[in-house]
This record gives structure tokens, sequence and C-alpha cells, in this order.
């Protein structure tokens, strides 16, 4: 029953960590072309 439990909760926990990391993959991304498309102007002045 322990164990049961146990389980349960550490995939309930790996679900929310798979959804944080999913949105913070999305803002490295997002943040990564910002920086991207400024070092290409700067390169391309």
């Amino acid at each position: 029953m322990k164990q049961n439990f146990k389980k349960g909760g550490f995939s309930r926990f790996f679900i929310i960590l798979c959804k944080i990391h999913e949105r913070f993959l999305f803002l490295l991304m997002f943040h990564s072309l910002i920086v991207f498309n400024c070092f290409l102007g700067i390169l391309f002045k």
C-alpha cells in the first residue's frame, strides 16, 4: 500500500516536472532566438 502510493506520487511529480521543463525549454528557445536575431543584426550591419 505504502509502495503503491509512493509510485503514484512519483509519477505525478514527474508529470509536473515535465510540464515545468517544457515551459522552461520554450522560454529558453525564445530567448536564444532573440539573442540570435540580435547577433545577426550586429553581424550584417
